[in-house]
C-alpha cells in the first residue's frame, strides 16, 4: 500500500476485507479499518477478559488493548 493514498473503507465490501488488509489502512490512519476491526474483535476480546477477570477490568482491557492497537500498529 506504499505510495498510494488513503483507501476508502466505507466503499468497500467489508467481508471482502481480511485482517491484513485492514491492518494495512489502520497503519495509514484509517479510522474506518479501525472501527470494522473493533466490531469484529471487541466481543470476543471482551469475553476472555471477563474470562480472567471481573467486569470493569475487562472493559479497561478492552479499551487498553485497542487502545494499544491505534497507537502502535505501525
Amino acid at each position: 500500500m506504499e505510495g498510494r493514498p488513503n483507501m476508502v473503507i466505507r466503499d468497500l465490501f467489508q467481508p471482502e476485507l481480511n485482517d491484513e488488509i485492514l491492518a494495512a489502512c489502520i497503519a495509514q490512519h484509517d479510522i474506518a479499518a479501525f472501527e470494522i476491526v473493533y466490531d469484529r474483535f471487541v466481543a470476543r476480546v471482551f469475553s476472555l477478559a471477563a474470562m480472567l477477570t471481573d467486569i470493569p477490568e475487562a472493559e479497561r482491557i478492552v479499551l487498553q488493548v485497542f487502545s494499544q492497537l491505534w497507537l502502535e500498529i505501525d
